[in-house]
């Protein structure tokens, strides 16, 4: 897998920024006609365990959305978390939870907060929260 992501690397570095856009677009409408032809039951392989096409096209979903969250924290630009997050927040949070304003309502809830991740797998450290400034 690192080979494949150095290639892509390699081969995007000079496009300008329209032919890259350019790129992620066709590429984007690629995979929805892709995952939109999927027969139902069929399993898409991934890094963690095989998943259908619905869970698949929220795990990218999930994927654009943690990484380009991940740019506006290293410049600190704060975004307006919208309804449309829900399906985010099916797979996981990104955040320490006490960076958050969520509020668990019982004992599994706020038990989940505790473990929630966004990757398959078992689950690690987890993300650092975040330092205050006082």
């Amino acid at each position: 897998m690192a080979d494949l992501l150095a290639r892509q690397l390699a081969s995007r570095r000079e496009l300008s920024r329209a032919e890259l856009l350019d790129q992620w677009q066709d590429g984007f409408a690629g995979l929805v006609r892709a995952l939109a032809a999927t027969a139902p039951g069929t399993r898409i392989p991934w890094y963690g365990p095989p998943m259908g096409a619905a869970s698949f096209a929220t795990a990218r979903l999930m994927e654009y959305w943690a990484h380009g969250q991940d740019v506006a924290d290293a410049m600190h630009v704060e975004g307006a978390p919208t309804a449309r997050l829900r399906h985010i927040c099916h797979l996981g949070q990104r955040r320490h939870r006490a960076d958050t304003g969520l509020v668990a309502t019982g004992a599994a809830a706020d038990d989940w907060l505790d473990v929630a991740q966004c990757f398959a797998g078992p689950p690690g450290a987890g993300r650092a929260r975040r330092a205050t400034s006082s």
